[in-house]
C-alpha cells in the first residue's frame, strides 16, 4: 500500500516532469517553427557508456593494486587517460583514492543516514522539506554512479548545503563541550593559514598554469576540481 501522501509527492514529481517537457516543447520546437527558426540542438540520446567502461576499468586496477589505502585523495587524476580525470562513478572513485575500508565506513555513513531521513519522514506530520532534502541528497547519490557528483566543486557545495541541513533539521542539538569548541577553533587555524596561502600565492595562476600544462601534454578541457583536471599540473615556467 502507499500512503496518501507519497500519491501526492509522486503526482507532484510526475506534474513536474510534464511541465519541464511541455516548456523544452515549446522554448526548441514550437516557437522557433513559428518563427521560422531552425534550432540547432544536441542530440543528448546515447546508447554507450561514452567511455566510461575505460575508466571505470582503471579505477578497479587501481583499487586492486592499492586495496586498503588507495592511491591517494584526487590521484586518479595523476594517470592519464584520454576521457577523463575522474571515474565518474563514486564508489569506485572512493576505493581506488581512498582505499576499501574508507569506503566501506563512507557507504554505511550514507547508507545509515538515508534510511534514518526516510525513517524521520515516516513519522508525525507531513514535512515538506525534510521530504525534499531527502529527495534531493538521494537524486544526487543517485547520480553519482554515473557522475562526478562528489568530484565537481558546484555540486559538493550544494551536497554540503543539503547534508548540513538534513542533519540539522533530522537530529537533535545538544549543547557543545567547551573543550571540543576550543579544539575546533585551534583546528581551524591552519586551516586558514593553508586556504590563504593557496588562494593569494597559487590561485592567481592557476588559468594560466592550465593553459600552460594542456599546452605542454596536448590535453583538453577534462575538469574535475579544477578545469585542466590533471595532476602533478606544471606551471608556466615548466612549459619548454
Amino acid at each position: 500500500m502507499v500512503a496518501p501522501r507519497q500519491w501526492r509527492l509522486a503526482v507532484v514529481q510526475t506534474c513536474a516532469g510534464l511541465i519541464g517537457v511541455l516548456l523544452f516543447t515549446l522554448l526548441f520546437h514550437l516557437i522557433p517553427a513559428w518563427l521560422d527558426i531552425s534550432p540547432d540542438l544536441r542530440d543528448s540520446l546515447r546508447t554507450s557508456l561514452s567511455g566510461r567502461e575505460s575508466i571505470w576499468l582503471l579505477a578497479w586496477e587501481m583499487a586492486k593494486e592499492n586495496p586498503w589505502l588507495g592511491v591517494g585523495p584526487m590521484h586518479y587524476a595523476a594517470t592519464y587517460n584520454p576521457v577523463a580525470a575522474h571515474p565518474h562513478q563514486v564508489i569506485l572513485q572512493w576505493v581506488a583514492e581512498w582505499g576499501t575500508p574508507a569506503t566501506l565506513m563512507a557507504l554505511c555513513l550514507g547508507v545509515w543516514g538515508m534510511w534514518f531521513g526516510l525513517s524521520r519522514l515516516r513519522q508525525g506530520e507531513v514535512d515538506n522539506i525534510s521530504a525534499a532534502l531527502w529527495l534531493s541528497i538521494a537524486g544526487a547519490l543517485i547520480l553519482a554512479q554515473v557522475d562526478g557528483v562528489f568530484v565537481m566543486p558546484y555540486t559538493e557545495t550544494w551536497l554540503a548545503i543539503l547534508i548540513g541541513l538534513a542533519i540539522a533539521k533530522w537530529s537533535n542539538p545538544k549543547p557543545t563541550p567547551s573543550a571540543q569548541r576550543v579544539f575546533f577553533r585551534v583546528l581551524a587555524i591552519p586551516v586558514i593559514l593553508i586556504l590563504g596561502n593557496v588562494l593569494i600565492n597559487e590561485a592567481p595562476t592557476v588559468p594560466e598554469d592550465s593553459e600552460a600544462h594542456m599546452s605542454k601534454h596536448h590535453t583538453g578541457w577534462t575538469p574535475r576540481f579544477w578545469a585542466q583536471g590533471w595532476i602533478p599540473m606544471d606551471g608556466v615556467d615548466g612549459v619548454k
